[in-house]
């Protein structure tokens, strides 16, 4: 097309031009329902009636579901940034610091999860005892139950310190959930304590728990709970010997 005809037909494209113009404005423009076109009704005459279009383009590009780039098709997650920071506290140990960010996001993430527990494992494994015992009732609160008491309390039992301490923990574990790994636990921390008949029967307790219905991960938890309780039984029939073993 030479460049005469193209200037005769220019006036053509101009309608087009217009209408995508007004389309474009009403999208990036706050015209929509939740701006500007919150309050228009239905009064009669051309401005309104274009008004209205206009909020109707805006609202039909933004709140389609699946669109691209909808605003509500890829949520914003400020939050994912400091969700990493607390996991990197984690594994340093900081625990007072991950705490803090976790009680205002909450624990909902796997990968959340696992660094909970990465750091209740260092704070054993590094002896800051004082340290891991408040983080074990803080991060029970943030997931729910007693595990992490239950699992602090059972680490002093199977080494033999800070058996007043074990006691607390196991105690408080067992109100939290009553299952057979945290009632074993405190069979131990009564033993340890020297309160044998509290002991013996709470181990027995443990033997009472039903199998049945439970996934097979479950039973085997359940089980392993069992024969720790078997063990320390026999270990009150014959107190000369200390048989210690891990679940």
């Amino acid at each position: 097309m030479n460049a005469s005809v193209r200037t005769r037909h220019g006036w053509l494209l101009v309608p087009g031009t217009v209408i995508l113009s007004f389309a474009v404005a009403s999208i990036l423009l706050p015209v929509g329902s939740d701006g500007l076109g919150a309050g228009l009704g239905h009064q009669p005459g051309f401005g309104p009636s274009l008004a209205r279009w206009s909020r109707d383009l805006h609202d039909g590009f933004w709140c389609r579901p699946g669109l691209v780039l909808s605003r509500t098709a890829v949520p914003v997650r400020p939050a994912d940034g400091e969700r990493a920071l607390a996991r990197q506290l984690c594994r340093r140990g900081e625990a007072e610091q991950a705490v803090a960010i976790y009680q205002r996001l909450g624990v909902v993430e796997s990968a959340d999860h696992d660094a909970v527990w990465e750091l209740a494992s260092w704070l054993i494994l590094n002896g800051q005892y004082d340290r891991a015992e408040r983080y074990a009732r803080e991060a029970d609160i943030l997931v729910g139950g007693g595990t992490f008491r239950n699992n602090l309390a059972w680490h002093y039992t199977q080494t033999n310190q800070r058996p007043s301490q074990a006691l607390a923990l196991a105690l408080s574990s067992v109100t939290a959930n009553r299952e057979a790994c945290s009632v074993d636990t405190l069979a131990w921390a009564f033993f340890r304590n020297g309160r044998l008949a509290d002991a013996r029967k709470t181990a027995r307790e443990t033997l009472a728990f039903d199998d049945n219905g439970l996934a097979p991960f479950l039973v085997y938890e359940r089980q392993q709970a069992k024969d720790s309780s078997r063990r320390l039984l026999t270990l009150l029939d014959q107190p000369a010997r200390d048989p210690v073993a891990g679940r």
